[in-house]
């Protein structure tokens, strides 16, 4: 059992389905939430008392703009809601459907530390990250002036699967890399 004082295993981040979870740095509800550049918010999407299943929100679109980074994007959603950190947690959050599809690009996860056993290696390097491949994804954070981080290898994996899966040829691909990325790949060109 992990005994660590860590934002992970809050008892928020289970059975508390469709609601945010602050980070915290205890395992408790009653530690008061990260504060400074450290803090971040989950979704949580556990239904049962044993279980830890949430999303970190790494990045929000807010008012059409783009907000990259997990203490970055909690301070918008508060700001723009103009909820305090226990009315957001409290407040249950609504999935609504758009009639629009867009890819899920993946890549492995930021700011891990590196793993102290052998067995822990593939978990660390899981590719355990989402980020919807839309109008956004080109776009960069006017604040911090980054996009989203490990963006050439998380269209690098999704356009090499697609192409191994048949379900793109090289010339599409590189259309697609062109116009949701900017640019095309050098293992691409040569292909």
């Amino acid at each position: 059992m992990d005994t660590s004082d860590t934002v992970h295993r809050n008892e928020l981040q289970a059975n508390n389905k469709f609601h945010f979870y602050v980070h915290r740095n205890g395992k408790s509800k009653d530690y008061k939430p990260k504060g400074g550049k450290r803090g971040g918010c989950d979704f949580v999407l556990s239904d049962k008392q044993d279980v830890y299943y949430t999303f970190l929100i790494r990045s929000i679109v807010v008012d059409n703009e783009l907000i990259v980074g997990p203490n970055n994007s909690l301070k918008a959603i508060l700001s723009k809601t103009g909820l305090t950190y226990s009315e957001l947690e409290n407040a249950k959050v609504e999935l609504v459907s758009t009639p629009t599809q867009y890819d899920i690009l993946t890549s492995s996860r930021i700011g891990l530390s590196l793993p102290d056993k052998e067995s822990d290696v593939i978990f660390h390097s899981a590719e355990l990250r989402f980020i919807v491949c839309d109008e956004y994804f080109k776009q960069t954070d006017k604040n911090s002036k980054c996009g989203y981080k490990l963006r050439t290898d998380s269209i690098d994996n999704f356009l090499k699967r697609q192409i191994s899966a048949k379900k793109m040829t090289k010339e599409e691909a590189i259309k697609y890399s062109q116009k949701m990325y900017g640019a095309v790949s050098r293992w691409l060109k040569d292909l």
